[in-house]
């Protein structure tokens, strides 16, 4: 794809950049290039093995022949989530990379170009007891879905925080500062202008607080591996106020 033919090491920083990093057992992330408005601003998946041995691949992104082996290896693919309308791209990718694989997107989230037999809505998931699925109600076009992954006391998730930090390209920082992400961990302010329904949205982010977590996963920028949950805090603070 045209944002992946130019591989920017300026994003190589990352401990988890076109590889994979080992979070926990039943849990690895990996980032792939991406670019916004022509800057590297790169994206996150995280890959869940669930109880059948088959991993669970959050927020897809293409994977090097490498990459793809290890989890090939491991038990391979049978499930690839789009957790929020916004993350449609490399998904078509996705999909062929792993054929055999169910596809759930989340409301708002396109099926153009995707092999609709294997489309299905988020909320018909079925997930094991270790994984947890946590909408985030009353925001419009969003429809973002959280999950909290009980074993790494970990939440993943879409565009809910981002933690760009100073090691990113000045001009990626300048970016996220102007969409009021910069420095991290924060959420942006086109994230938040997507809240319609203020109530809801503070009862989801309780219900995200009332579970067992530290780290969160973010799809841009640097994996939250402690304060985690001040991170969801402040966002609740911000948004009661």
């Amino acid at each position: 794809m045209r944002q992946l033919a130019q591989r920017d090491s300026r994003l190589g920083f990352l401990e988890d950049h076109r590889r994979w990093r080992f979070v926990h057992d039943s849990l690895w992330t990996y980032h792939a290039e991406m670019s916004g408005f022509g800057l590297p601003v790169g994206r996150r998946m995280a890959a869940v093995k669930r109880a059948t041995g088959r991993w669970a691949l959050f927020s897809p992104v293409p994977l090097d022949a490498d990459a793809r082996s290890r989890l090939d290896r491991e038990g391979g693919v049978d499930t690839l989530v789009v957790p929020t309308g916004f993350h449609n791209r490399f998904v078509a990718e996705s999909a062929e990379a792993f054929p055999e694989a169910t596809i759930y997107l989340a409301g708002g989230a396109k099926r153009h170009g995707l092999p609709q037999s294997r489309c299905h809505e988020l909320a018909e998931a079925e997930w094991d007891d270790d994984l947890e699925a946590l909408p985030l109600e009353g925001m419009s076009g969003v429809h973002e879905v959280t999950f909290h992954h009980k074993p790494s006391a970990s939440l993943i998730v879409g565009d809910l925080c981002i933690n760009v930090d100073e090691r990113y390209p000045f001009l990626t920082r300048t970016l996220f500062r102007l969409v009021g992400a910069y420095p991290g961990p924060r959420t942006s302010k086109f994230f938040l202008s997507m809240i319609r329904d203020r109530k809801a949205f503070l009862a989801s982010l309780d219900r995200i607080l009332e579970r067992e977590f530290d780290r969160v996963v973010v799809s841009h920028g640097v994996t939250i591996d402690c304060g985690g949950r001040e991170a969801v805090l402040a966002t609740r603070r911000q948004v009661a106020r």
